[in-house]
């Protein structure tokens, strides 16, 4: 039912305009009156009613003639409300022996009965009166076979002129391929949208997710590396090959550095962070013994990319001459260099 709050001896100003000083029965339009919000009272105890009212006086300043001027007494009132469980039932039986079936929501919308359809999602649901009434639960009817999802794929092939793209397929054939919904004449068997590349006969260009496994890397690489002349491919080289799948597995697998070190190759880059400065120090100290200066950032990208990478992120080539300049070696060039513009800049 609905609730309603009795005050008893309420006494100010906004109230006297419009009621006694007497019991007075209030509705949520009541309440709405006297510039109370219903909504804070609905389902609470008198106790907590009580302290809500005094919090709403005290905060808006509301005078009183008494410490309390009023008593609560929470009452409840029964609506005669002509729905429940058992009517719904009855109703639904009504239908049944009138339409010979269990109704579905788009029957009842379709005979005029959109009010019985929203008292039964009221009461518990479709499938929960069919469990009531011992009724089979219904399914709606299988639409998409293997020989239909064929049809529609080479119909779109033909429009095409080429095997179609995942966003090309309209969401009822994609729901299909890829919530595995295709049914054979025996079972259900999973399906994805390689399967029916394979059968029209178009070549895999993207690998079904969960295919890349170690083992499956292993397998692809090493066909790669046969090809390859027996040379393990950088990622470059694979993608000239075609096979930039192969490369996201390799990554999702450990990265290439694991691979070639699980197949037996030596490591040939290692990563910035495992480059110690050390190591950095040296290879600075290298390329100025061969080129005589420190190589400008333009030239670093093209004869020590991997150097330049490294030292980026470690604060630039500036921090690292100045390395130099504290062992005192390589003065004069690196010198040179710090003279060059923004060479008196601070690396951080």
């Amino acid at each position: 039912g609905e609730h309603y709050i009795e005050l008893w001896g309420l006494s100010y100003p906004a109230y006297k305009k419009r009621r006694k000083l007497k019991e007075s029965l209030y509705s949520k339009q009541g309440l709405k009156l006297i510039g109370l919000d219903a909504c804070l009272f609905i389902n609470k105890t008198i106790r907590q009613t009580e302290l809500e009212l005094d919090r709403i006086f005290s905060e808006y300043g509301l005078r009183t003639q008494r410490k309390r001027p009023y008593t609560l007494k929470a009452i409840t009132q029964q609506v005669n409300y002509p729905w429940s469980e058992d009517v719904v039932i009855e109703h639904i039986r009504e239908f049944m022996a009138k339409h010979g079936e269990f109704p579905t929501q788009k029957k009842l919308r379709k005979h005029g009965l959109s009010g019985l359809d929203a008292r039964i999602h009221q009461f518990g649901g479709f499938r929960y009166f069919r469990r009531v009434l011992k009724e089979p639960q219904w399914q709606p009817p299988y639409k998409w076979t293997e020989e239909a999802v064929l049809e529609r794929i080479k119909t779109l092939c033909h429009e095409l002129g080429r095997f179609p793209k995942d966003c090309e397929l309209g969401s009822d054939l994609k729901n299909a391929v890829h919530k595995n919904a295709v049914r054979n004449s025996k079972h259900l068997q999973k399906r994805d949208l390689n399967y029916f590349r394979e059968l029209l006969g178009y070549e895999i260009t993207k690998r079904s997710k969960g295919y890349w496994t170690p083992k499956n890397v292993e397998q692809e690489l090493l066909a790669v590396i046969k090809r390859n002349n027996d040379e393990f491919p950088t990622n470059t080289r694979l993608r000239e090959m075609k096979r930039s799948d192969l490369a996201s597995g390799i990554q999702q697998a450990g990265g290439f550095n694991v691979w070639r070190k699980n197949l037996g190759y030596k490591v040939l880059q290692r990563s910035p962070g495992q480059i110690t400065n050390e190591a950095l120090i040296e290879e600075l100290k290298l390329l100025i013994e061969k080129y005589g200066a420190i190589p400008k950032q333009k030239e670093l990208r093209e004869i020590a990319p991997a150097f330049l990478y490294a030292v980026t992120r470690r604060g630039g080539v500036r921090a690292f001459v100045g390395k130099l300049i504290e062992q005192g070696m390589y003065e004069e060039i690196c010198k040179r260099f710090l003279s060059r513009p923004g060479g008196n800049r601070k690396s951080n």
